[in-house]
């Protein structure tokens, strides 16, 4: 193979000893050269001289690796050449082969080169071995033919011609190469046992080459399966056959032998530790084919293809290993290759590939379980039940179950992966195709389900129904284009018409396509006319109606053929269950009888059973549980009438018809109501679990009152021994004690057989009937005797046989509770009338001869039983004899009364009379008796000693600390560390520190390994406050302790280690360290923070030292505990007058800082609040007094709490200083002391809004106002301001106004509704007057006006403001802030006057007019100036020049106040300003003031027009302009007669009509205008001439 391409090469030598290289492509499988150059290579040609060869007579190829071969020429020399692509191959080295004398080159008969090393084999049987670089020869002599394998890694293996193989191992003994292979020849000829193993260096040991010495040295510590000494087998193949192939592992070997022709190829597996050979022959012709790959294969090539040997492993392994580490498509491939049968596949390789997403293992699990439900075909028994057939194939799906589970779990898990959808998909779609396949199967397979195929369909149909609501479009959408043509399974052809149904009916054409199966086509035909048939389920209804129809018309045969076709039209379209449907038609061919209509109308049947069969087949749960729930009225009043039939326990037994689920819903129903069916009672078990599900056994009545087990039993007989099989002892004494059953009226709790078989079940039914009657004594008695049986088993339980058994005290506390006691058993009167003093008399002394004072007393000597004696038998003493520690032998020997001490006092050094004669008096110090742990001594020695003498308080102290550094010197043993304790609480000093420092170094002492006197020497320190020893001893004690919770095995921040590291904080309190920080450190790593917090609360660290350590948390966790830490601080461990005393005496330094002044600890106030006559006014108090939030939330949980409050205390608290005091500057007195109200709230809502502090707002109505509707506003605030999210916005308006809705419909009580509208109106202008650009304002006006009435009650006009904002969108104006901030009608149009004369100056007239419009203002000052500007711009163009632009201009102007309804007086005023202007300058030519001068006349025309239409007419005016006219009519004529004279041509026509010409028709117009002088009217008329 050439790694170099990919491509792999061929390297073949013709008889003329040339050499061809060949390049194999693997897609055509041919063979091409690898140029023409050098495609054929002439060794002749080539020149050997380095090894001594001039003629290459014969040629050997050794090996062809990476374009390099070996090649053994003439058997003298070895060369190595290097093939180069187009040009010829390269000669790297040569080696001539210098053989010993004794081997002659012809003789040789094989070669073998391996790893730079040369073996061959002579026709002699000699072995000879080269190096090639070395030219070192090794021979040996030997019988062998043929090396087959030469590998120093193992093995070298030699056949001979016998066919028997010979191993030798990688360790041999020291003995020669040649004897090796004697002994191996020797022994391979006489036996094929082996030889015993010995141990030696390997045979290779001595080559010179690198690898022949790692391979030596490997081999001294590599464990073969073949023993030193070698091994050799004998292999049964035929005389002629040879060993062309071997390969060889560390535990087995595989020979092949070809025998000539090819035909009988043999494959030999020998398994080195068993000494077993397989043997594998082909049937035909086969040849072997050699790879060179590190893997060796058994291969071979047949005319058929290519074959591979397997040995050691089974078919289904093969196929196992392959699907779980190959894929599904290649087992498929071999399968079908080898004709396979479908492997089962085992569900860990079906997991493995739903892990990988492999549909194609999927898909062939499934195919290889497609037949499991399929019936058995072939040869079977005739004597085979169908059931046991049935049974195979549940049991097949039953252990399809897991699988079919592992298939819904992934696609449930990959439904909801977004990347993993598709793969969902597909594999949903191969499922439900595989399930639908075998439902299919089953139901077409027979015409009627038993027991085990109704399971099968079960089981089924719940992986159906759970898998369906994964797919794409479920449920699916009606309507009438959803549904598809179902694919029919015959269908009809194509060039079939719809003729025929043209002239039927729509139920005609239903019934005629179900009876010839034709749906499908029926369906298209239904679309085509728009019916709604064309739906299935429409379709469906209608043929069950038709079906119907034939049932009541007695027509079975075709009601059937609907009802079949149907079902199986409906199961090949969408998989439904239809046992239900055929199961009705045949109950009906069973029962042959029919429901009448009116009896299905009615619900009304003379036969009960036809109905419960008709109504459970198709699941009318409805239906029946109206019929069940009737049984309770018919049971309570038989007279009643009811629409349903009576039911009874067989009908519902034999007439079900239904799933197992609704059946499972009937039973519990027919439970609860007393009605079992006989199934159930027959099994009794099953009879108390439908019990526990409807009630329990235990009811108000006996749940089941006429039940009769097969033996007669009633139901309490039946449950006693039911109880008594399972040992339910409990259970059965409740059940007694709740039905009050006793020996009389239950017979099973007389029977004597169980009170043998089961003692305590007598014990128990005697207890229990001592609570029936408590004044009957013999009762007790007799639950005595049957204790006393229970202990005693296996003898009569009667007081003489308790003592003949000796048993006597077991009798003697049985006779106590006999009637009338021991007096009735001693006294001979009383036992003469007693049927229980047939106690022996005598027996009973006897018994009580161990016991002589007990039996003393019960029988006296003299005197009457139970007189005291004149000396007391028990003392005091006695009574103290068994309490430890008390020895009464030795303490208490100076009383006479004490018997037991010692009568004998032994001398011993405390004795006066020794003492007095003998003894050195000294006075011992109390250290003396605390060292010998006598704490009471040493305390009364010190106050003898010190105190009698002094009344000073400093021996006290002195003696304190001398007991301390006794205690440390002696830490280790535990009664003087205990007296030195107590001696200190006798002294009246706190022991605390005593014992945390005896604590600690007991701890560190079990933890150092150093032992106790370095551990003292420390302790000595702690006597002398050395710091660094303190500190020293904290880190020794905190590794102690993280040693002992790891050695508990619990959590390092669990609450068990706070526990462990109280002491460790007790030790740094007492000796005033900082606080240790290891636990909370490790809380703080594992989020452990309401550890964090108890720990740090309950031994009160210092607040700094908190805030460092809440650091360590995670941002959350910080932020949060930073919260909560901001203004609570802790309090001290020691109240002020403590820390003042203890910094007096030196043992503690606490900073002033960390000593606050009033005590500002949460629980401290918490605790505080519950002293006050209103807790939650002084935890307000104390939240703006501490500014803590917190607070309010815990007087909010109070009952009384007014929340109003709490809400304004929580705003306030909730912000800076500078806001609170902004908000709370109306106030008077203390703010600690105020009762907050509406008005205040009121403020603090401006004030919140106008500082843009939404978020405390938000919080705080979430928290203490959760139902307002201000919620929502203050929510559309946020997402207006901060996110400029206007559509969400807009929905907590609607919110909002829905919420005002509700508020005004609810009760007065709470913030009233006038309220709620007026902070919500100042939350909308505060927002209006924040937004930073006009397209906020914009979109919010926007918003606020696609609300209709916002606020019923006041507030701006939204949509005007909107419209506004719209008009000003792309102009320079913007809205003025004094209309956001006071909006009122005035305003608006003040404002909006502002606003017109500014569009009005920068000439945008358009939105100027939109905004007079909105604010109904007048426009006529701004036609004019339109006008005028319009008037401006003609007027710098040569058009105006012309007559008519200036008649048309004018028009225009005298449309536009018509249209405009501009004022006449304005109008008029106009015009004669224009006129004005009109008059011609001086010295114009005569055009110029020809055209002058008829404009004139028209303006002033127009003039007189609009100024006639006042009322009341101005006749001074109107006389004044017509003077005006007519004099420029007369100038008007004047100029045209000179210019006619000076013109040599005539003057042109006018080109308007004189009607249409504004010269002439507007005067005219004027002139018939009317005039009025007071109550004058005429009318004037003149002509132009």
């Amino acid at each position: 193979h050439n790694g170099a391409c990919g491509s792999s090469r061929l390297l073949a030598v013709t008889s003329e000893c040339e050499l061809t290289l060949y390049e194999l492509e693997a897609e055509v499988f041919c063979a091409s050269y690898v140029g023409d150059d050098c495609a054929c290579t002439n060794l002749h040609q080539c020149h050997f001289d380095c090894a001594g060869v001039s003629e290459v007579l014969s040629l050997r190829i050794l090996s062809l690796v990476d374009a390099r071969c070996f090649l053994l020429l003439n058997s003298s020399a070895v060369v190595q050449l290097r093939w180069i692509q187009g040009a010829e191959p390269e000669v790297l080295s040569c080696s001539s082969i210098a053989l010993p004398p004794e081997v002659p080159l012809d003789q040789c008969a094989n070669y073998q080169l391996c790893r730079g090393t040369l073996f061959v084999l002579t026709t002699a049987g000699v072995i000879c071995i080269l190096h090639l670089t070395s030219d070192q020869w090794f021979s040996y002599s030997a019988h062998f033919t043929t090396v087959a394998l030469i590998d120093f890694a193992w093995i070298i293996f030699v056949c001979d011609t016998e066919s028997s193989v010979g191993g030798v191992a990688l360790v041999l003994s020291s003995e020669s190469w040649e004897a090796r292979l004697t002994s191996l020849y020797k022994k391979a000829k006489a036996s094929p046992s082996s030889s015993p193993q010995t141990l030696g260096s390997p045979w290779f040991k001595d080559f010179p080459h690198f690898e022949c010495t790692q391979a030596a040295a490997a081999a001294k510590t590599s464990k073969s399966s073949v023993p030193s000494g070698g091994l050799t087998m004998h292999f049964s193949v035929p005389n002629n056959a040879a060993p062309v192939l071997l390969s060889v592992s560390e535990f087995s070997t595989v020979v092949t032998f070809v025998c000539p022709g090819n035909g009988e190829t043999a494959v030999a597996f020998w398994d080195l530790q068993s000494q077993t050979v397989t043997y594998h022959r082909p049937t035909s012709p086969s040849v072997p084919v050699q790879r060179t790959a590190e893997e060796q294969l058994c291969l071979f090539l047949k005319t058929s293809g290519l074959y591979l040997v397997l040995f050691a492993v089974s078919q289904e392994e093969l196929l196992n290993r392959l699907m779980v580490f190959g894929s599904a498509s290649t087992v498929d491939s071999l399968c079908h290759l080898n004709e396979w049968g479908r492997c089962s596949i085992p569900i860990h390789a079906l997991q493995a590939g739903l892990k990988n997403h492999q549909l194609d293992t999927v898909d062939f699990f499934l195919k290889s379980k497609k037949n499991i439900l399929s019936p058995p075909t072939g040869y079977t028994l005739s004597d085979q039940p169908a059931a046991v057939s049935t049974q195979s194939q549940l049991k097949n799906i039953q252990d399809l179950i897991p699988s079919l589970d592992l298939l819904r779990c992934a696609i449930k898990e990959t439904h909801i992966e977004a990347q993993s959808r598709q793969f969902s998909e597909q594999l949903l779609s191969i499922t439900l195709a595989f399930l639908n396949t075998q439902v299919r199967v089953v139901l077409s397979a027979t015409e009627e389900l038993d027991e085990n195929l109704r399971e099968c369909v079960a089981i089924l149909d719940r992986y159906i129904s759970d898998l369906r609501t994964f797919m794409k479009r479920y449920p699916w959408q009606t309507g009438p284009d959803t549904s598809t043509p179902i694919p029919s399974p015959t269908p009809a052809p194509e060039e079939l018409e719809y003729e025929d149904w043209k002239s039927l009916s729509m139920e005609e054409v239903v019934q005629r396509a179900v009876l010839t199966k034709q749906i499908p086509r029926a369906q298209a035909y239904l679309r085509s006319r728009s019916h709604p048939e064309q739906q299935l389920e429409a379709l469906r209804s209608t043929g069950l109606r038709l079906a119907f129809s034939c049932l009541t018309r007695r027509d079975l045969e075709q009601a059937t053929a609907l009802l079949r076709n149907m079902v199986r039209q409906w199961l090949l379209s969408v998989h439904f269950h239809p046992s239900s449907h055929v199961r009705l038609v045949f109950t009906f061919r069973k029962r042959e009888s029919l429901l009448p209509g009116p009896v299905l109308k009615n619900k009304i049947s003379s036969d009960p059973g036809v109905l419960w069969s008709y109504l459970t087949s198709l699941h009318d749960e409805q239906r029946v549980t109206k019929w069940i729930e009737t049984l309770a009225t018919q049971n309570g009043d038989p007279s009643s009438t009811t629409q349903w039939p009576t039911l009874a326990a067989n009908v519902v037994n034999n007439n079900t018809h239904c799933s197992a689920h609704m059946r499972d819903h009937i039973l519990h129903m027919l439970a609860r109501r007393g009605l079992f069916t006989q199934a159930e009672i027959a099994d009794f078990e099953q009879l108390l679990w439908r019990l526990g599900q409807a009630g329990g056994v235990m009811q108000a009545n006996p749940p089941v009152p006429h039940y009769r087990s097969p033996q007669g039993h009633d139901f309490h007989t039946r449950f006693i021994h039911h109880c008594l099989d399972n040992s339910l002892h409990y259970l059965l004494y409740t059940y007694l004690e709740h039905y009050r059953l006793t020996p009389r009226n239950c017979l099973a709790l007389a029977d004597k057989s169980l009170y043998e078989s089961q003692p305590w079940f007598e014990m128990m039914v005697k207890i229990q009937e001592i609570t029936r009657d408590l004044s009957d004594p013999n009762r007790v008695f007799q639950a005595s005797l049957t204790s006393a049986q229970v202990l005693i088993q296996g003898s009569q339980a009667t007081v003489s046989s308790m003592l003949l058994e000796g048993h006597s005290l077991l009798a003697l506390a049985t006779i106590m509770f006999a009637p009338g006691g021991i007096d009735q058993v001693v006294s001979p009167e009383e036992r003469a009338g007693s049927s229980v003093s047939k106690v022996d008399l005598q027996l009973l002394k006897m018994a009580l001869s161990p016991y002589p004072k007990l039996k003393a007393a019960l029988f006296p000597v003299s005197g009457l039983r139970g007189t005291p004696a004149t000396t007391s038998d028990v003392s005091v003493y006695h009574l103290m004899q068994s309490l430890h520690p008390l020895d009464l032998s030795r303490l208490f020997g100076w009383q006479s009364a004490n018997t037991l001490g010692s009568t004998v006092e032994l001398p011993h050094f405390s004795s006066p009379q020794l003492v007095g004669k003998y003894a050195l008096i000294e006075n011992l110090n109390f250290l003396y008796y605390l060292r010998h742990g006598r704490p009471s001594f040493a305390y009364g020695t010190f106050l003898v000693q010190h105190l009698i003498h002094s009344v000073l308080i400093q021996p006290v102290s002195l003696a304190a600390e001398q007991a301390y550094s006794l205690a440390m010197m002696h830490f280790s043993v535990p009664s003087v560390a205990a007296a030195c304790v107590c001696f200190c609480e006798l002294l009246g000093v706190c022991s605390l520190k005593l014992r945390v420092d005896i604590k600690v170094l007991n701890l560190i002492l079990r933890h150092w390994s150093q032992g106790p006197g370095v551990t003292a020497a420390k302790g000595s320190k702690l006597v002398e406050v050395e710091r660094e020893a303190e500190e020293e001893l904290l880190v020794y004690l905190e590794t102690a302790v993280k040693d002992g919770v790891e050695k508990k095995g619990i959590g390092r921040s669990s609450f068990e280690a706070g526990q462990e590291w109280a002491l460790p904080v007790q030790f740094c309190q007492q000796h005033a360290l900082p606080l240790s920080s290891v636990y909370p450190l490790d809380c703080a790593a594992d989020g452990q923070w309401l550890h964090f917090l108890l720990f740090v609360q309950l031994h009160s660290y210092p607040p700094q030292q908190v805030r460092t350590l809440v650091a360590q948390f995670n941002r959350a966790l910080q932020a949060h505990l930073t919260l909560a830490f901001h203004d609570l601080q802790f309090s001290s461990p020691w109240s002020s007058g403590e820390v003042e005393d203890q910094q007096a005496q030196g043992q503690i330094t606490v900073s002033s800082e960390e000593v606050p002044d009033p005590p500002r600890e949460l629980f401290q106030v918490l605790l505080q609040s519950q002293e006050q006559a209103s807790p939650w006014r002084y935890l307000l108090g104390k939240a703006l007094g501490q500014h803590c939030p917190m607070l309010t939330i815990l007087a909010a949980c109070h009952q009384d709490a007014d929340l109003l409050q709490c809400l304004c205390v929580w705003v306030l608290t909730s912000v800076n200083e500078v806001i609170s005091t902004e908000a709370t500057t109306h106030l008077d007195e203390s703010l600690q002391h105020q009762k907050w109200n509406l008005h205040d709230l009121s403020v603090i809502w401006k004030t919140m809004l106008k500082k843009c502090r939404i978020r405390p707002l938000i919080r705080g109505f979430q928290l203490f106002q959760r139902d307002s509707p201000l919620i929502h506003v203050l929510l559309m605030y946020e997402l207006c301001y901060d996110y400029k999210n206007y559509p969400e916005a807009k929905k907590k308006l609607i919110e909002f106004q829905k919420g005002l809705t509700t508020l005004n419909l609810a009760a007065p009580a709470g913030i009233p509704l006038q309220w709620v509208e007026c902070q919500a109106s100042v939350l909308l202008l505060t927002m209006m007057q924040q937004c930073a650009t006009p397209y906020e304002l914009r979109q919010l006006l926007q918003l606020l006006a696609d609300m209709e009435r916002l606020l019923k009650s006041n507030g701006p006009d939204f949509k005007k403001l909107s419209l506004l904002s719209k008009v000003l969108q792309d102009t320079s104006v913007s809205l003025p802030p004094r209309l956001l901030e006071n909006y009122s009608p005035d305003v608006l149009r003040s404002e909006c006057q502002s606003m017109l004369e500014q569009l009005q100056a920068r000439g945008l007239f358009p939105p100027a007019r939109q905004v007079a419009e909105l604010a109904g203002l007048p426009i006529d000052g701004l036609v004019i100036s339109e006008l005028l500007q319009d008037l401006s711009a003609l007027k710098a163009k040569r058009q105006w020049e012309r007559r008519e632009t200036r008649v048309s201009f004018w028009r225009k102007c005298h449309e536009q106040f018509r249209a405009s309804s501009t004022d006449p007086e304005a109008s008029s005023e106009f015009f004669m300003a224009q006129a004005v202007v009109a008059e011609p300058p001086r010295g114009s030519v005569a055009e110029t003031e020809m055209l002058c001068v008829q404009e004139r006349c028209l303006l002033l025309s127009l003039a007189g027009y609009w100024l006639s239409r006042l009322d009341p007419v101005p006749l001074p005016r109107l006389e004044d302009l017509e003077k005006q006219l007519w004099t420029t009519c007369v100038r008007q004529q004047v100029l045209l007669t000179a210019m006619e004279k000076e013109s040599m041509f005539a003057l042109p026509a006018s080109t308007m009509a004189p009607e249409e010409n504004s010269y002439e028709a507007l005067p005219l117009l004027f002139y018939c205008l009317p005039f009025s002088y007071g109550n004058k009217c005429f009318q004037k008329k003149h002509s132009l001439t």
